[in-house]
This record gives structure tokens, C-alpha cells and sequence, in this order.
């Protein structure tokens, strides 16, 4: 869809660039939902983010996130954000917060700047995220 975009000129949002809190970091491999919450199925929209056979693998591509967030000193969500936002297609990452401090954390990633290897190396760790559409991201 984004080759896509990019052919035509057009900008994509993106919903759920935190993946719906996946990409906050916050998470672990012991974290359950409750029957309440949607993600205690596993899916969304059809991606099976969530669903076990995929949720560990998912909480370890966070954990190698974590680490290139903490040499750049910042949030993996704020990662996240920045690393959508640098795709050029994309014009919009919505996004949820529960606070003002996730609020003011989001809003700072319009300031996070990239080298072209930094964004090589987040592209190829989240190549090995699971249970999603595949990653589509324009050459760098």
C-alpha cells in the first residue's frame, strides 16, 4: 500500500503505530488482557498481533527496539512514532494516550532524527515482527 501511496502521491495514516501498545514497551511475556479488553482475542483488523503463537515474538522484536531507544535516549514509543513519521507516505499517526505524560512523550517524536543506518536497523528488526500485514516501508 505504500509503493503505492508513493506512486500516486498521496499520503497514508497510520492507525495504531504503537500497535495498539505493543510498541510501548510496557508489555511482557507474562502480560495477559482481560476478557474485556479486545486484545484477549489476539486479533485485530486482521492482524493476530496479540495471539500467542505470535505475541512472543512480538514482545522480543520490542525488546531489541528497546535497545536502539536507549542509545538514541528515548521512549520505545516514541521510537515508534518517529520511525512511522520518517516514512514519507505517511502523513498522519494516529495515536491514543491515557495521560498527559504519554501525550507530551508522543508529541516529542517529531523531534527524533534518523541516520539512514538508524533507520535500516529499525526496519530490520521490525521485519521480524509477527502476526501483522507485512512491514511496507519505501527505500531508505
Amino acid at each position: 500500500m505504500f509503493s503505492t501511496a508513493a506512486e500516486l502521491g498521496i499520503g497514508v495514516m497510520a492507525y495504531g503505530p504503537l500497535a495498539h501498545g505493543l510498541l510501548t514497551g510496557t508489555m511482557t511475556p507474562e502480560t495477559t488482557f482481560e476478557k474485556t479488553d479486545w486484545r484477549h482475542k489476539g486479533m485485530l483488523f486482521g492482524q493476530a498481533l496479540f495471539a500467542p503463537d505470535h505475541f512472543a515474538k512480538n514482545i522480543a522484536v520490542v525488546e531489541k527496539l528497546k535497545g536502539i531507544a536507549a542509545r538514541k535516549g528515548i521512549s520505545v514509543a516514541r521510537l515508534a512514532l518517529a520511525w512511522v513519521a520518517a516514512n514519507p507516505v505517511v502523513s498522519v499517526a494516529l495515536v491514543g494516550a491515557r495521560n498527559v505524560r504519554e501525550i507530551e512523550d508522543n508529541v516529542k517524536a517529531i523531534d527524533v532524527q534518523f541516520t539512514p543506518a538508524e533507520l535500516v536497523e529499525v526496519d530490520a528488526v521490525m521485519k521480524g515482527a509477527s502476526g501483522q500485514a507485512a512491514v511496507d516501508t519505501l527505500p531508505r
